[in-house]
């Protein structure tokens, strides 16, 4: 039999018959119709036939080859007279005053300008509306006064309101700028005797030409046409009568003027999106640019801004507007503790209503910081060292006693200053910010835990910023805290060379005293020009009226006037093949300028032989005795339960014969100097309230070759964190600077709008609308630095990191794409 199967039959039907004939004749083949191509060019010039892109820099300086001035321009804008921005000195003749009124003044509704000059002459009287215009000119064949004098008013149908008046020079040995603003009045433009003029505001004319290419004849639909990707506006309606359609090979020419400002650096950048409808079905498109730049070469500009927070554990991350009055009687409670400041006053002016209260003053030499000793039958409530405008603490674990005597010594002396009793129980009249001679009342904390204080811990965060086009040197940068000043960088290390564009953050740690009722606090800042040796400055002041809001601020306008817009909507960007590609850059310098990740460690530094110290630097810990001693470590005794687990103690150093070099209330982890002057032997107790809970005895003697101390080693609850002996000055503090840049990855221009640095709060590194362009592969913009002293003990001894953040956003210049990074730096302390 076969041993294969049989082979199956097909799977594939039989072949069908034949299709019939088609009963009608074939469709012809269409014919396509001629290709629809529509080409736009955009073209820009001045009214004097300048190539937009080949404007000049506008020189913002008036009298320019020192000729007399014949005509002012400015431009009304609200603002209070500690917002003014100009270079001229109150020193001299320039003035400005706010009346009671201004409010009124703020929306600049139905204001009256009128400015008179020096010679009796009124050069301007009459209505400007908000962003209205004041033309100061000269009588024909003169030229200005020396002096100009402006008063702005309001009228209503009832009331006359005075808002401000504003002096200023006008003779040219002062500073005159483009944009110095005068209270309410910016200058906007000037001109003299020889012609010479300076203007904010520049006219442009702007010409598309939209050009047939195809073959065949198009009906134009649309042509949108767009200022800096906004105000998009349908310019069909300009076309001239008998060019739409257009027909092959023909064009047409739509012109629209615009105003410009060239007195900030700007980017102006205009689109004309057109499309065409043939008769056929598919429509044809076609967009064209023009972007170009001005620059404003101010002599030198420099900006300040100022930020209040509060830090303290309550309130931490709130606005300083925040802060409230709080309830200054202390005598309706048990009082356990009080805490006072010092400065240094006589008996006669104490104010307070207790009948206990007696005050005696004696000749002593107080210059400098003082001991105060607090004391009751035997008992020491606080044996503090302290300097002018700082606090000493009084406490007790149940109520504190009835009467106690308090006395007052230079701090290397016995010599009695000042001696006074008071009652602090709350058993009698008490109340914040009374006064006792030389200590002022501060804080009452009662038994059951309530505590009113004056005092708010704060911190204030200053922004200097270079706004103009060239470099110039920082010389002054002071704050005022209620009239005190003080020199946020030291003089000596003044001028610093400040580049166009770098922003500066210096954060200052402080404290508000809420019993004043008000705040204020400012920032000055003061520069010279490199090139020309022009003097600017600025201020920042933060007004705070604890229970009612600071006014608010308005700035001068950068934008010229904008068409307005339609309801016809821009077409989407295709972001085509030009990405934008940036990257945000965290840099971290410790002290001198070394790296943070290889110079930031705990200091390990033995003394010297031969070099006692002068001043030794702890921290407390909280730990127990080890049991173990060295060189320097003596003995160590626990008492009472020890220090363990305590949130703050009163230390006092002893020298050995005897006197107190250091007495004051610390926190867990706080760093605190001890000036020791040289003394070898030392004894350390350690209180919690009035328990006795640690002593120690320690040797810094560090001569005959005897190493005895170093850095990091354990005295019982303090751990040593530096010294200063002269030769060798190591510390647990380091003061760090966080540089904050953006760097373009790629060859295409971008525009960086966003930068935030983010920290212990959040910054923004480019605000009112500011930016920075990247030009070429690889460039990198510094957008700013945040200094920051940090303890070094308290970071490496916790699990808790300290993170920094930088978030950068821009876009391609060539088609809008946006794009984005962001960078963050962990802050690692070596061992």
């Amino acid at each position: 039999p076969p041993t294969l199967p049989p082979t199956l039959p097909p799977t594939l039907p039989p072949t069908l018959p034949p299709t019939s004939p088609p009963t009608l004749p074939p469709t012809p083949v269409p014919t396509p119709y001629p290709e629809c191509t529509v080409d736009v060019v955009v073209d820009c010039v001045t009214a004097d036939g300048v190539p937009c892109e080949d404007i000049p820099a506008t020189n913002g300086q008036c009298k320019p080859d020192l000729s007399p001035l014949t005509t002012l321009e400015f431009q009304y804008q609200f603002r209070f007279c500690n917002e003014s921005m100009n270079s001229q000195s109150t020193d001299g003749f320039y003035s400005c005053e706010d009346f009671e009124d201004i409010e009124q003044c703020r929306n600049g509704e139905g204001l009256r300008i009128k400015c008179e000059g020096s010679n009796d002459v009124v050069y301007f009287d009459g209505s400007v509306g908000p962003e209205g215009f004041i033309p100061i000119i000269a009588e024909e064949n003169s030229t200005l006064s020396t002096l100009m004098t402006c008063n702005i008013s309001k009228f209503t149908e009832t009331n006359f309101f005075a808002c401000q008046e504003v002096t200023f020079d006008t003779s040219g040995t002062e500073d005159l700028v483009l944009t110095d603003s005068f209270g309410s009045i910016s200058l906007s433009s000037c001109a003299d005797s020889a012609d010479n003029m300076a203007d904010c505001f520049l006219d442009v004319i702007y010409t598309y030409t939209l050009t047939n290419v195809g073959e065949i004849e198009m009906n134009i639909t649309e042509a949108i046409r767009t200022y800096n990707y906004e105000n998009p506006e349908n310019l069909i309606g300009l076309f001239p009568q008998g060019k739409n359609p257009l027909q092959v090979g023909d064009s047409v020419d739509i012109t629209a003027n615009r105003t410009i400002n060239v007195c900030s650096d700007n980017s102006y950048e205009v689109d004309m999106f057109v499309e065409a409808d043939p008769p056929g079905d598919v429509n044809c498109n076609d967009t064209g640019f023009f972007k170009f730049n001005v620059t404003f070469e101010k002599p030198c500009d420099i900006q300040v801004d100022l930020d209040c927070e509060l830090t303290g554990d309550d309130f931490s991350g709130s606005s300083c507007d925040d802060v409230f009055v709080p309830d200054l009687a202390c005598s309706n409670a048990e009082i356990a503790g009080l805490a006072f400041s010092y400065k240094n006053s006589t008996c006669p002016e104490s104010d307070n209503d207790q009948d206990i209260f007696e005050c005696e003053d004696f000749q002593c030499s107080e210059d400098g910081n003082v001991r105060v000793l607090c004391e009751s039958e035997g008992t020491v409530f606080c044996n503090c060292t302290v300097e002018e405008g700082g606090l000493i603490l009084i406490s007790s674990l149940l109520v504190l006693p009835d009467r106690l005597t308090c006395t007052v010594y230079p701090e290397d002396s016995n010599e009695k200053c000042q001696e006074f009793s008071l009652n602090p129980s709350g058993t009698d009249e008490l109340n914040l910010k009374d006064s006792f001679g030389s200590l002022t009342l501060e804080t009452c904390d009662d038994t059951v835990g309530a505590t009113s204080t004056c005092l708010f811990d704060s911190k204030f965060t200053y922004t200097v910023t270079n706004s103009g086009s060239s470099d110039f040197g920082l010389s002054s940068l002071k704050s005022s805290n209620n009239g005190d000043v003080k020199e946020l960088i030291p003089t000596s290390s003044l001028p610093i060379n400040f580049q166009a564009g770098k922003v500066l953050l210096v954060v200052q740690p402080s404290r508000i005293d809420a019993c004043a009722g008000y705040l204020e606090q400012a920032i000055y800042a003061e520069a010279i020009g490199l090139g020309d040796g022009k003097i600017c400055f600025d201020e920042d002041i933060l007004d705070i009226d604890f229970g009612s809001q600071a006014p608010s601020t308005t700035k001068f306008p950068t934008k010229a006037p904008t068409v307005s817009p339609t309801e016809t909507a821009y077409p989407t960007r295709n972001p085509g093949d030009v990405p934008c590609n940036i990257t945000a850059l965290i840099e971290c310098s410790v002290d001198g300028g070394a790296p943070c990740a290889s110079d930031l460690r705990l200091p390990t530094v033995q003394c010297r032989d031969e070099m006692l110290p002068s001043e030794l630097e702890f921290i407390f810990t909280g730990a127990e005795c080890s049991g173990e001693t060295s060189e320097a470590l003596k003995a160590c005794v626990d008492e009472n339960g020890g220090p363990k687990g305590k949130q703050s103690v009163e230390v006092t150093v002893e020298e050995e014969l005897g006197d107190i070099l250091f007495d004051e209330l610390v926190g867990l982890g706080t760093l605190f100097a001890v000036p020791v002057n040289g003394k070898g032997k030392l004894t350390i107790k350690i209180r919690d309230a009035d328990t006795l809970v640690q002593t120690v005895n320690i040797d810094t003697n560090c001569e005959n070759d005897n190493k005895r101390m170093f850095t990091s080693e354990m005295f019982g609850a303090l751990q040593l964190t530096g010294f200063d002996n002269g030769a060798q000055s190591p510390s647990g503090r380091a003061t760090i600077t966080l540089s904050y840049s953006v760097v373009n990855e790629n060859r295409y221009k971008s525009i960086v709008d966003k930068a935030n640095a983010t920290g212990q709060q959040t910054t923004s590194l480019l605000p009112n609308g500011e930016f920075v362009e990247l030009s070429r592969l690889g460039q990198k913009e510094v957008l700013g630095d945040l200094v920051e002293t940090i303890n070094l003990f308290q970071v490496a001894g916790s699990s808790e990191i300290i993170s920094y953040e930088l978030e950068v956003e821009g876009s391609a210049l060539a088609n809008s794409f946006i794009c984005s990074s962001t960078s963050s730096y962990e802050l690692e302390i070596l061992q």
